[in-house]
């Protein structure tokens, strides 16, 4: 995979530049319940580095492909 379209890089931070727009409360509250619901189905349903670690037939994944997927690290429980 390659970045096909690289930006010119002209010296300017990669950040989203949100400056002069209002704060979204209502953006912020309604992600904050979709956070909060989504750890809760991930506990719910027994999510986890262990139980996704195998494939449909009950066999391990491949130890190289389980550590990239699982790479980010965000999903604690």
């Amino acid at each position: 995979m390659a970045n096909t379209r690289p930006t010119a890089g002209k010296g300017k931070s990669d950040a989203y530049d949100v400056s002069g727009y209002p704060r979204d409360v209502a953006d912020e509250i309604l992600y904050k319940h979709v956070v909060k619901r989504f750890y809760h189905l991930v506990k719910l349903h027994g999510i986890s580095r262990e139980a996704c670690s195998f494939d449909f037939d009950g066999s391990p994944l491949n130890v190289f492909v389980a550590k990239d997927f699982f790479a980010s690290g965000n999903i604690t429980i």
